[in-house]
């Protein structure tokens, strides 16, 4: 989700790292159909599924950490008047929500592992 280059990652309870919405899918959902679910569920975002983009899907594992998951990387772009409506409907996964710009976003350690593989496929901005 961007805007103006940035988007809100969340700051999850238990590992204090950083992460976007998301979360599994649903029996038959398309990648839009997931990510904008996700956003109503987690934010009360309303995005369309014809305006989320697909960006790409990693395979991630972290031997350290015992995980192996598929990600699918989605983005919109959303205006200041939906970006006001955000809110936190995740409290207990999600410690808060803040707007940070997507290229330093992923310049931090703080991050997930997932962004750390995203950054080393070459996607450090997207806009």
């Amino acid at each position: 989700m961007l805007l103006s280059g940035e988007f809100p990652p969340r700051l999850d309870h238990e590992k204090r790292l950083y992460g976007a919405p998301g979360g599994h899918f649903e029996f038959g959902e398309t990648f839009a159909e997931c990510a904008s679910r996700e956003l109503r569920e987690e934010l009360g975002l309303e995005v369309p599924t014809e305006d989320l983009r697909y960006l790409t899907t990693l395979n991630v594992i972290n031997k350290a950490e015992g995980f192996h998951m598929c990600n699918i990387f989605m983005a919109a772009r959303i205006t200041e008047e939906q970006a006001s409506t955000i809110r936190n409907l995740d409290v207990h996964k999600c410690q808060a929500w803040e707007w940070i710009k997507f290229d330093e976003f992923m310049q931090r350690s703080d991050v997930f592992h997932s962004f750390h593989c995203l950054a080393a496929q070459g996607f450090t901005n997207v806009r």
